[in-house]
């Protein structure tokens, strides 16, 4: 992943990413919030751990 667009973030930090680059910072609740919506579409995102 490529940081240029967002050198704030840091370890610990939720990013969106496109194309392999970080472009914009979330926080845990809106992170949570997206993932949730995501692995709701059926054959989406299955592959990410809870």
């Amino acid at each position: 992943m490529y940081l240029a667009c967002t050198p704030e973030a840091a370890p610990g930090y939720y990013v969106i990413v496109h194309v392999g680059f970080a472009i914009s910072l979330m926080d845990e609740e809106e992170a949570r919030r997206t993932l949730a919506v995501l692995r709701a579409i059926p054959g989406g995102l299955d592959e990410i751990p809870r």
